[in-house]
């Protein structure tokens, strides 16, 4: 994505190809396909996001912070719900 300085550490397209999220430490970036549009933009409050996956049909996108998995309405953007109880941390995500 355009304009990010910090370390690209995840990437995931949506199931139609139609927008890509990118993760920079605790950023997450949703943009359309064409890199023209910022769709979404969101902060963790985690340093680092380790994997993205969006859900093959409605507005959301899972997001691995340490030892929890948030789940993101992209179109408010607002987290809707956090899964907590993963041992250790969670390197990957789909659904």
């Amino acid at each position: 994505v355009p304009g990010h300085s910090s370390a690209l550490a995840s990437v995931a397209s949506a199931p139609d190809g139609a927008l890509f999220a990118a993760a920079y430490g605790p950023e997450v970036v949703v943009v359309t396909k064409d890199f023209r549009e910022q769709v979404a933009r969101f902060v963790t409050d985690c340093p680092f996001v380790r994997a993205l996956a969006f859900h093959p049909t409605e507005p959301r996108l899972a997001v691995a912070v340490g030892e929890r998995v948030e789940l993101w309405d992209y179109t408010v953007p607002f987290r809707v719900a956090a899964l907590h109880g993963h041992r250790g941390l969670v390197e990957g995500l789909c659904w």
